[in-house]
């Protein structure tokens, strides 16, 4: 009796040191990685920027008439950044490597809960590291949308669940609505992206839990509304930005943001996908079965779709692959029967594997920013050439934007393009358009240089000092850093020529 309650306890010891060791990881991970110096490269640097400013994005950025000057796009994670920073005093920097800490343990948490089986959620994103997979480096990016990746997940491991079905619909409901509130107060801009999870559960023929999201979708986005104060930044706003985005005149595919561009379906995670059915049907099983879950579809419809716009691929196939790849481990250990010591076994090397291959610094991808001179110098060293109060900084690099607004969120000038190009005015976006197909030919750039008053400035990248009539230009670093040239005065010495009559 004492030998049987001696294992009992040691395997219980055992299972406890493999889930903590598995939160351990999944903690220290982004800890690490921000210890390198890490700063994401866009959106996590103006949400921490933001959060810090009093202003309004109308007052940081020059807007299309359409869009409202109090707009908020996040209101909910805004909400969130700005609390941390008024009880800790955290500034911009600290906001930055708590955003992407959280975003990254969020959507690890959220997978190891609702799978039920920590391990092989560990190993499932050890296979998505080894298959080349950005779906890690995205999660660090420091952005809301992992928010929404995250609660896709819980989802899926839901509605693939077989007890679903004695679930109460009152119940699923609840929690589908809850879910959805979280998602669209924190990412709201994708809220009409939810219908691809109600497609591929109506391919599925799950319709209950395909009604239940069409009827939690509408009812969250009005609680959303209510909760946020505001139809506009919930409803009204993402989808204005997609239609500026898309529709603007003179669009170029390849210069739209990288998330709007289209991608390659990975290879390797498909075969590996492919591998687990082979491996299920030597087992005896049915794999057909595993064809017809809405978390295959979904993965399936994502990754198409991603051949037109890559954040279906990113933030709708990819977390689907990993439910999928994840049960499919989960069934597989049932047919193992791996003891504790095995478990244990497969345990270290797994975690050792996942926490190297996610912190190491592989083409200075964490450290490539501590060579950024806007991001490392002295505010003071380039505030001189900076607009003047009530000017506009013209550019068409959103790096320039992001990279400035972080480091002085509450300079008193505005940014002609920020991190959305459709939320410019239309003849502003138009010559950006043109500079970007040039590639930054100098003529594009007339518009701009023409209208631009003493208080203003342009940023450009050029291999040489650019030359433009009424412009002067100073170099910083890798940047081209125009004004319009002082007008000449004339010598009050000088005497006009007289003329002979």
């Amino acid at each position: 009796m004492n030998t049987r309650s001696n294992q009992e306890s040691l395997n219980f010891l055992i299972k406890l040191f493999i889930v903590v060791s598995c939160y351990a990881v999944i903690i220290l991970a982004p800890v690490k990685i921000g210890e390198l110096g890490y700063l994401p490269q866009d959106d996590a640097l103006r949400h921490s920027a933001y959060a810090v400013d009093s202003r309004d994005w109308g007052d940081v950025l020059v807007f299309n008439s359409t869009i409202r000057k109090d707009m908020d796009s996040h209101p909910a994670w805004h909400a969130v950044l700005r609390g941390v920073h008024n009880k800790t005093g955290a500034a911009q920097d600290n906001l930055v490597f708590f955003s992407f800490c959280v975003t990254f343990i969020t959507f690890m948490v959220a997978g190891a809960i609702a799978s039920r089986n920590t391990l092989a959620w560990m190993c499932t994103c050890l296979l998505m590291v080894t298959c080349g997979s950005s779906l890690f480096y995205r999660l660090l990016l420091g952005r809301p949308f992992s928010i929404t990746m995250a609660i896709l997940v819980v989802l899926l491991f839901l509605w693939t669940n077989p007890n679903i079905k004695n679930w109460k619909w009152q119940k699923e409901f609840g929690v589908v609505l809850g879910l959805l509130v979280v998602s669209i107060c924190f990412h709201p801009s994708v809220w009409f992206v939810w219908p691809l999870p109600f497609l591929a559960l109506c391919l599925c023929r799950q319709f209950r839990s395909a009604i239940i999201l069409a009827a939690g979708t509408v009812a969250a986005l009005i609680i959303a509304c209510i909760l946020c104060g505001s139809v506009y930044d919930i409803v009204i706003l993402p989808v204005l930005q997609l239609f500026q985005a898309f529709l603007s005149d003179n669009i170029v595919v390849g210069n739209l943001v990288t998330e709007f561009q289209p991608i390659t379906i990975s290879d390797s995670v498909w075969i590996a996908m492919i591998v687990l059915l082979i491996i299920r049907k030597m087992c005896g099983d049915k794999i057909k079965e595993e064809l017809q879950k809405p978390d295959f579809w979904l993965a399936v419809i994502g990754a198409i779709l991603g051949l037109k716009v890559c954040r279906f691929m990113e933030d709708w196939a990819v977390p689907a692959m990993a439910v999928w790849i994840c049960r499919q481990f989960i069934i597989l250990s049932t047919k193992v029967n791996l003891n504790s010591f095995a478990r244990l076994g497969v345990a270290i090397p797994v975690l050792a594997a996942f926490y190297i291959g996610t912190t190491g610094d592989v083409g200075s991808r964490y450290t490539r920013n501590l060579k950024d001179s806007l991001l490392t110098r002295p505010v003071a060293d380039f505030e001189s050439v900076l607009p003047d109060r009530g000017g506009i900084l013209y550019a068409s690099d959103m790096g320039v934007f992001y990279k400035l607004y972080f480091r002085n969120p509450n300079d008193h000038y505005r940014f002609i393009l920020g991190f959305e190009s459709g939320l410019m005015p239309p003849e502003d976006l138009k010559t950006l358009r043109r500079i970007q197909f040039s590639d930054g030919l100098i003529d594009e750039y007339a518009p701009w240089m023409e209208k631009m008053t003493s208080a203003d400035r342009l940023v450009l990248r050029y291999p040489e000092e650019p030359k433009w009539e009424n412009m002067e230009f100073v170099k910083f670093q890798s940047y081209w850093i125009g004004r319009k040239a002082p007008k000449k005065q004339s010598s009050p010495d000088s005497k006009e020529p007289k003329q002979e009559g």
